[in-house]
């Protein structure tokens, strides 16, 4: 848990697995002491519930430091214009790994990448403020509404040369 109070969410109780069958490797990765570990971020609220908050695997390491993609979607959707927002991170030599965002506006919105650059430095640390923001028309999605990486890269395609 970090200091503000976000890790891997863990789980226990009677009706999960014992483990996988026959591969007692995997099962020491994914249950410690009769703990799941889910793979998922979370945080316990003020109000005491859950707040799910991302993938561990989906952290974007920036300059030694982490950056949870869910953190920087939610201030860019806090912008009027922001209909949708996808955060990921590009490779960097320097970096490791750059912030960057790919973002539907609502229809008829006018907003400029300083605009939302702005917006998102009086919400978040200045390491997660994205180093390049895309527009596009859609979010590139599987039928089961999670957005698919790899086709948002190819319709960025030169963007991210």
């Amino acid at each position: 848990m970090d200091e503000r109070g976000i890790g891997e969410i863990l789980l226990a109780g009677p009706q999960l697995m014992a483990g996988y069958w026959q591969q007692p490797g995997l099962t020491g990765e994914v249950l410690v002491d009769g703990w799941l570990r889910s793979g998922d971020l979370g945080r316990i609220r003020p109000d005491g519930l859950l707040e799910v908050l991302g993938r561990c695997k989906d952290i974007i390491r920036s300059g030694g430091k982490s950056v949870q993609p869910g953190e920087v979607e939610q201030a860019l959707l806090g912008h009027a214009a922001v209909r949708e927002a996808h955060v990921f991170g590009r490779a960097d030599l320097e970096w490791g790994e750059q912030v960057c965002a790919a973002l539907v506006l609502e229809p008829g919105a006018v907003v400029t990448v300083e605009e939302l650059l702005e917006h998102c430095r009086g919400l978040l640390s200045r390491y997660k403020v994205p180093r390049q923001v895309h527009f596009i028309e859609e979010l590139p999605r599987s039928h089961y509404g999670k957005v698919q990486r790899n086709r948002l890269l190819a319709v960025l395609g030169a963007d991210m040369r």
